[in-house]
């Protein structure tokens, strides 16, 4: 099989667990990440697809939020919207997908994937490709390139976003924030499935 048909057998792949994520099963966020680090990642044993077919020149669509020029230590989402469900007392993230002010912005691979950051919180930074690595690498339950174990970890439990819940009735409480990585790796596998110069690349 050439490079050119795997790529295009994980983007296959790729909108198969959008689908499945958009009607429930958040856990197809993992195998999102498995099939973007084929793509986009070297490792010292296994080329990505894109060295492979010599193509780290191509632009990707970003469709991060521009970050705010006064932004001091506070948390800032680029690719994800969060919704408060107050019924089921619920603090949760969203993928934007084509509600974003950038939808037509074609960056650079290189920026796109390890320069521009996606979160940020107390001057933390997590990027695409520490994003897809980390979350990779839990689901393959192996650590093959150093990750970003603790910055990852205060996206997936939340602890660093909360909001007080002061209902009529019963006790005030705190709710963490939910599916941050999650929601951002959909919305990460929605800018690659939407990039014309990689559906190219694929014969798409």
């Amino acid at each position: 099989m050439t490079p050119h048909e795997t790529l295009q057998l994980h983007l296959t792949a790729l909108q198969t667990s959008c689908q499945s994520y958009d009607a429930g099963n958040r856990d197809e966020a993992f195998r999102m990440a498995t099939h973007l680090r084929e793509i986009f990642h070297d490792t010292s044993v296994s080329p990505s697809l894109l060295t492979q077919l010599s193509s780290h020149f191509i632009r990707l669509l970003s469709t991060s939020a521009k970050k705010p020029a006064n932004l001091s230590g506070a948390y800032w989402p680029g690719l994800i919207k969060y919704e408060l469900d107050l019924q089921q007392s619920l603090f949760f993230c969203k993928p934007k997908l084509n509600a974003t002010k950038a939808a037509d912005r074609l960056v650079a691979f290189k920026f796109w994937w390890s320069e521009e950051a996606i979160y940020q919180c107390e001057y933390k930074k997590i990027r695409r490709k520490d994003l897809i690595l980390a979350a990779s690498n839990q689901a393959n339950r192996t650590i093959v390139e150093p990750a970003l174990p603790q910055d990852y970890s205060w996206l997936v439990d939340g602890s660093a976003w909360k909001v007080t819940l002061r209902p009529d009735q019963g006790p005030q409480r705190d709710v963490s924030l939910q599916h941050a990585h999650l929601a951002a790796l959909r919305q990460i596998a929605h800018e690659v499935l939407n990039s014309p110069e990689l559906a190219k690349l694929a014969g798409r």
